[in-house]
């Protein structure tokens, strides 16, 4: 009996495509071809458009609450937010619920920050996030700067090893950046931050071993290691373990070799694309309303009441219903 070589195996263990039985020649799906689809999406983008404009009032908010470190730390971590939501609805127009799911991962991430600041020394932590930021863009200054070692380096490796057009730009000054860098570490506010950073990276272990991009604010005072223990921090391990681990194995490239368990969709099916939406727009009224009790008793009942008055009834159809239902 002839032996079927490793390979062939392999590719015959792969199931085919599994299509939409209405049109089973199409690789890719079409929105406008399933009824009253086309308005479903509009109705979803819609509703995460307007949490993004009610979101103005949460950033109002954050202008008023603590020193400006605090002020501008809660703006950049909810803006950040309110950016994911804006790709889920941007993303609608597909509508893929595979290209939505590294954008969700990315937005709980920011909701469990966000948590762990209103529910940690918010004060302290606020200075070493814009620490943290100073240090990563230096680290990218001076990476895409050929006129440093390690810019120099990184060029040579582009030229001769990745594809062409893929090289990194001239477009940034390592020496204006230090600058930079050197004009924060002499700022007042950020003083302890700064010697914290050094403490914690440069002579404690375990986080002495991190590498440079894999240094995080929130490590500092002996803060989590990882996003696992970030996650565990504030009480979320069952949300890392249900959903924010298997929504990265859309976000990284193994994770495409779970497609073939039942079989490849088409490209763009939304089935299940209403999950996504409603877990959108869940850690949206999370980080919203963490940020708002955060702040002041009057902030929260302001949030309460445009959330009740603008957003509620169309949140909570849209979590109870089931619109869209496709073929296995």
């Amino acid at each position: 009996m002839r032996r079927q070589c490793g390979t062939c195996w392999w590719r015959s263990s792969i199931p085919k495509y599994t299509r939409n039985a209405e049109y089973p020649d199409r690789l890719v799906f079409s929105k406008y071809e399933h009824e009253g689809l086309h308005d479903i999406l509009e109705y979803y983008s819609s509703l995460l458009e307007d949490c993004i404009a009610c979101g103005n009032q949460i950033h109002e908010t954050c202008c008023k609450f603590g020193d400006p470190c605090t002020q501008d730390c809660l703006n950049i971590l909810y803006h950040g937010v309110l950016e994911r939501m804006h790709g889920v609805a941007a993303l609608l127009a597909s509508p893929s619920i595979e290209s939505c799911r590294p954008v969700l991962r990315s937005q709980i991430e920011l909701c469990i920050q966000i948590q762990f600041l209103t529910q940690s020394k918010i004060n302290d932590y606020s200075k070493a996030f814009l620490v943290g930021v100073a240090h990563h863009n230096l680290l990218l200054a001076e990476s895409f700067d050929p006129t440093t070692e390690l810019g120099s380096r990184i060029r040579q490796l582009a030229t001769s090893e990745i594809q062409p057009g893929t090289s990194p730009p001239a477009t940034t000054n390592f020496t204006e950046e230090q600058a930079r860098f050197d004009d924060l570490q002499k700022h007042k506010r950020l003083g302890s931050a700064h010697q914290e950073w050094t403490r914690t990276f440069e002579n404690t272990k375990p986080y002495k071993h991190k590498r440079p991009h894999e240094r995080k604010w929130y490590m500092l005072w002996n803060g989590p290691t990882s996003v696992y223990g970030l996650f565990d921090a504030v009480s979320q391990l069952p949300l890392y373990e249900f959903l924010y681990r298997d929504l990265s194995n859309s976000t990284h490239g193994p994770g495409t070799m779970f497609a073939v368990v039942g079989g490849i969709p088409q490209i763009g099916m939304p089935k299940g694309i209403q999950n996504i939406v409603a877990m959108s727009l869940n850690y949206y009224m999370m980080a919203s309303r963490l940020i708002a009790e955060k702040c002041s008793l009057t902030a929260s009942v302001d949030w309460a009441r445009t959330y009740t008055e603008v957003l509620r009834d169309r949140f909570l159809d849209v979590c109870s219903r089931e619109y869209i239902n496709f073929p296995n």
